[in-house]
């Protein structure tokens, strides 16, 4: 009878209640969210710069971290709660400058020379453990006695101790796959493994948290573009035939993620939320802002080379219209979620990008009339293709990350007819490639990654003479697009103050300012990217608000 009743289902983990901490909405995923037990502390994005903040664990007014309160990016603190491990940063990057940082404020100190993506204190607060490209380190405070944990085939973030101090989980990548998985280390640096999360459908899993005694494990899931937050009992007792199965805590339409536990192990803290994108007209003259589909939920979408018609994508159907959002035709259903479209330079086809629930990307091309898609393969590590000015060839940019190096990163050229493709000469590090409608110019920018304390540099290709030459420099530069008479070329710093775009000049070699957004930003939007242009001259623009917020969960765990 005591076997049955061990085997008898019982109850579940759920959560018995929410309550909502902040309120302004700002809040960034990527900055975490840590706490001392009396704050929560957390990342606002506000425009062109991110803000530390910190707001009561029992709900309040938020205030800004003490000084220095700007591109501070908080992932632990000390099991003393004296300092707070953090980063400085320009924009959202890899290999930062760890620094220790004091919870009342004031400089941060910086831990030798160390760099890193993530990091975490050891159960007693002697040494940090951080994760680089090819594994996971410890150091001293002072970032002296260097050691390799374990060394990983690639990059790892979220690590986390067991409440025994004994394993290390963290999540590991797989930029082949565009997915994330967690996995278990030893405190000696043995056993590596993934964990098994017993999940009934394939997912990304990540930002692995133990409650803190020791019974669950929370992690988060990113499957079919929504983020939810399950429990697991960790180390079921072994005579136990079947693994006990985890929990899903969250459901939509809402994302849950961030999961930080207190004391009190029924007790966490998560954010919630979603980014709302739009894409809209705007008149900076009168500061007008005009939805560009009325009536549609899209923010991915592309005007035809001459203006008149518009692709959209709704989910994973891509639709066409007239650019005034009538004459809507149905192009394609069934795909993953869309995440880019763009028309042909003789607007005949569409190249379109999904995203699956593996979080791996696939490539298409359809007739702008409509049709079977085709799919296009052009190997991994290729981000964002576009269009060259020939219709028959394709333009994409390979990054260096994961398997691929620097002498492998570039800009190549996809042959649609041969599929043969050929890299640019002088292109490594570069990404983001926009070509003139003439062909004459290719303009791409440096890789942000590959130097985030440097600025982005916007670099133009000479077709004829075959010489690249730096044209502009600026924080966190995006490409536009080309005039169509080729002798312009637009760009944007969208870490900039006001996020401007600017215009280059082939003829004079000189930017000037083109626009900015200040009054958008001052409005609530945290994000005001320039798309294209309208065939009146309005501006095409994606417009970002975020409603992400903290909210305190109350967990019934049995």
């Amino acid at each position: 009878m005591a076997l049955i009743a061990a085997l008898r289902p019982g109850p579940l983990p759920k959560v018995s209640s929410l309550v909502q901490i902040t309120n302004e909405g700002l809040l960034d995923p990527w900055g975490k969210i840590t706490t001392d037990g009396a704050r929560l502390f957390y990342l606002d994005r506000t425009g062109s710069h991110w803000t530390l903040m910190q707001v009561p664990a029992s709900g309040g007014e938020a205030q800004p971290f003490p000084e220095p309160s700007q591109n501070i990016r908080v992932v632990d603190i000390a099991p003393d709660r004296g300092e707070l491990l953090s980063f400085t940063f320009y924009g959202r990057s890899r290999d930062l400058p760890l620094s220790l940082t004091p919870v009342v404020g004031g400089p941060p100190r910086r831990v030798g020379n160390i760099v890193a993506d993530d990091a975490v204190f050891s159960s007693d607060g002697r040494r940090i453990f951080y994760t680089g490209p090819d594994g996971i380190y410890s150091c001293a405070l002072d970032g002296s006695q260097v050691q390799r944990l374990v060394a990983l085939p690639d990059r790892s973030t979220d690590p986390q101790w067991s409440r025994d101090g004994n394993r290390l989980r963290f999540t590991l990548g797989d930029p082949e796959a565009s997915t994330s998985s967690i996995w278990e280390v030893s405190a000696n640096g043995s056993h590596l493994h993934p964990v098994n999360l017993h999940l009934p459908e394939p997912g990304s899993a990540c930002c692995g948290r133990w409650s803190t005694d020791g019974r669950y494990f929370f992690f988060t899931v990113f499957h079919e573009g929504l983020h939810t937050l399950w429990a697991i009992r960790d180390r079921p007792r072994a005579w136990l035939s079947k693994p006990r199965a985890p929990v899903e805590l969250t459901f939509g339409p809402a994302h849950y993620g961030g999961l930080v536990t207190t004391d009190n192990p029924t007790r966490v803290f998560v954010w919630s939320g979603s980014e709302q994108r739009e894409m809209a007209r705007y008149s900076p003259a009168s500061g007008r802002v005009l939805p560009l589909l009325p009536g549609v939920r899209s923010h991915v979408g592309s005007l035809s080379p001459d203006g008149a018609w518009l692709t959209y994508a709704a989910g994973g159907e891509l639709w066409r219209s007239a650019a005034d959002g009538s004459s809507r035709q149905h192009l394609g259903s069934g795909f993953a979620p869309i995440m880019r479209v763009e028309w042909s330079p003789d607007a005949k086809s569409i190249l379109f990008r999904t995203l699956d629930t593996a979080n791996a990307e696939r490539f298409f091309m359809v007739s702008a009339d409509g049709g079977p898609a085709t799919e296009i393969s052009m190997g991994s590590g290729h981000n964002e293709p576009v269009w060259s000015s020939d219709a028959g060839t394709i333009v994409f940019a390979k990054w260096a990350e994961g398997s691929v190096t620097r002498a492998q990163s570039g800009i190549f050229l996809f042959d649609l007819r041969s599929s043969r493709i050929t890299k640019i000469a002088d292109s490594e590090d570069l990404i983001h490639p926009s070509f003139s409608p003439d062909g004459r110019f290719l303009a791409a920018i440096t890789n942000f990654d590959s130097n985030p304390s440097q600025p982005t540099r916007v670099m133009l290709l000479d077709t004829r003479r075959h010489h690249w030459t730096e044209i502009a420099h600026g924080r966190l530069v995006n490409p536009v697009e080309w005039s169509k008479d080729s002798k312009t070329f637009y760009y944007q710093d969208i870490l900039a103050d006001g996020q401007p775009a600017f215009r280059y000049s082939t003829a004079t070699n000189e930017s000037d300012p083109f626009v900015d957004f200040a009054s958008l930003l001052r409005a609530g939007y945290v994000r005001c990217s320039l798309l294209s242009f309208a065939p009146d001259g309005a501006l095409v623009v994606s417009l970002v608000r975020n409603e992400v917020n903290i909210y305190r969960l109350e967990l019934d765990l049995p």
